[in-house]
C-alpha cells in the first residue's frame, strides 16, 4: 500500500504501533473509534487493513490463547538485571571464538557490507522504525512473542512468503546459539512486513524484520539505535531487512553478517 498515491488527505494518520494494537482488538475504544473513522473515508486503505484483521482472526481460531494488554502494559525499557543475569550464564570462550570467526568471515566473504557507518535518525529509512517498534513490542512477550511458532515453520513461511508475495526463508542461526522461536505477520507503510523471532538459551530474543523498501535506494550496513535496541539494516533489490536486538553493536553484526550470508549467498 502506497498511500502517497492519493494525496496528502490519503496519509496514514496512525503508526504502526497503533494498528497493530488495532488489528488485535486491543486499541482503546476511543483511538478505535479515530482509526474506524478514518478507514470509512479511505476505501483502499480500509480494504488492506480488513484484510489483515481477517487473517489475524483466522490465526486466532488456531490459536485460541487471547492477550488483553494494551501498549501502555508493555515495559520498553531493559532491565540491567535482567541483562546481567543472561550475561552471567553465557559461556565466554565459545562466545568469543564465535565473535572472531564471524568478523573474520564478513572480512573475506562480504565485500558488500565495507565499513558500518552509523545512520542518524532523520536518515533512516521508514522500515526500520517499523522494525524497532515491533521488537520493542514482542520481544518482551512470555506467552505470544510469535503468531506461528517455529514448529509449523514450513506454514510459517509460505503464509508469510505468500502475503509479501516473495519466497523468504529463515536463517539459520544455531551455531552463533540462537533458535527459530516462530513469526508473525505486521502492517507497515508500503504493505505487509514479516518479522522473525529467535532466541537464545540464555532468553536473549532478536528479531528479523523484512519489508517493502521501494522508495529507499540500495544502500549497505548501516546501524541505527533507538530506546537501548540496536538495529543493523540495509536494503537489496527494494525490500528492506533489519536485525535487532538489545545488545552491543558487536554481536549484533556478527549475527547480522550471518542472517545476510544466509538471504543472499
Amino acid at each position: 500500500m502506497t498511500t502517497s498515491k492519493h494525496g496528502p488527505d490519503n496519509i496514514q494518520p496512525f503508526d504502526v504501533g497503533q494498528m497493530e494494537l488495532w488489528l488485535s482488538a486491543r486499541l482503546p475504544r476511543a483511538q478505535r473509534r479515530r482509526v474506524d473513522d478514518w478507514l470509512a473515508q479511505h476505501p483502499q486503505e480500509s480494504a488492506y487493513w480488513h484484510a489483515l484483521q481477517q487473517d489475524h482472526r483466522a490465526l486466532n481460531q488456531l490459536n485460541p490463547l487471547k492477550d488483553t494488554r494494551h501498549l501502555d502494559d508493555y515495559d520498553l525499557q531493559p532491565d540491567p538485571r535482567q541483562r546481567t543475569r543472561i550475561g552471567s550464564r553465557l559461556p565466554v570462550l565459545p562466545t568469543l571464538t564465535a565473535f572472531a570467526l564471524g568478523c573474520l568471515s564478513t572480512a573475506l566473504v562480504l565485500p558488500f557490507w565495507g565499513s558500518t557507518e552509523t545512520a542518524s535518525t532523520a536518515s533512516r529509512p521508514a522500515f526500520v522504525q517499523g522494525a524497532i517498534q515491533a521488537h520493542a513490542v514482542y520481544s518482551v512477550e512470555v506467552r505470544h512473542p510469535v503468531e506461528v511458532g517455529e514448529q509449523d515453520q514450513a506454514h510459517l513461511l509460505k503464509w508469510l512468503s505468500k502475503r509479501l508475495d516473495r519466497p523468504l526463508s529463515a536463517p539459520d542461526l544455531s551455531a552463533l546459539g540462537f533458535r527459530l522461536l516462530g513469526g508473525r505477520l505486521l502492517p507497515a507503510a508500503d504493505g505487509p512486513a514479516a518479522q522473525l523471532m529467535y532466541q537464545d538459551a540464555g532468553g536473549e530474543r532478536i528479531t528479523l524484520y523484512i519489508a517493502s523498501a521501494r522508495n529507499s535506494q540500495p544502500s549497505s550496513f548501516l546501524f541505527s539505535e533507538q530506546g537501548g535496541i540496536s538495529s543493523f539494516y540495509w536494503v537489496d533489490e527494494h525490500w528492506g531487512y533489519s536485525l535487532n536486538g538489545r545488545m552491543d553493536q558487536g554481536r549484533l553484526s556478527q549475527l547480522s553478517n550471518q542472517v545476510y550470508r544466509a538471504l543472499t549467498l
